[in-house]
């Protein structure tokens, strides 16, 4: 079950995106402020009361920007993360989005196989964004009006 997240999630939140060594981290404060902005959505992936998994995007005027998908080491590869990016381009078209746009590191070829299977497709590159080596594929789905 995919839900809206709330604060009690975020011990959650922040343990799932520590399991990840080379993944950006917020950390319990970067959470706290995505809750207090208008145009930011967090979502939790749930089963058995447990959280597997989190999508955080904004949704600014017609863009739907995706900041962060994660999902725990210990349910890889069962979905999760596809689902999460499926209620996303749900959510896109209902709120008024015509794009939703990601960045995403060149060595993460799993999310790269996964974006791109949804339909995604890479729009631009930043040269040698992550660590001044590996470059960030800024990529995008078009909504169907």
């Amino acid at each position: 079950m995919i839900r809206k997240a709330d604060l009690n999630d975020l011990d959650d939140i922040v343990e799932i995106e520590n399991e990840w060594q080379d993944y950006p981290k917020w950390g319990k404060n970067g959470f706290l402020k995505e809750f207090e902005k208008d145009f930011s959505r967090t979502f939790v992936f749930v089963h058995d009361d447990v959280i597997y998994g989190f999508i955080n995007f904004w949704e600014i005027d017609d863009i739907l920007e995706i900041n962060s998908i994660v999902v725990s080491h210990r349910r890889l590869r069962s979905s999760i993360g596809s689902m999460l990016i499926d209620f996303v381009v749900n959510c896109a078209p209902k709120s008024g989005c015509k794009r939703i746009i990601l960045e995403v590191n060149e060595k993460n070829i799993p999310a790269i196989s996964l974006y791109k299977k949804k339909g995604f497709r890479v729009y631009n590159t930043r040269k040698k964004y992550y660590d001044l080596k590996y470059d960030a594929l800024l990529m995008e789905l078009v909504i169907d009006e």
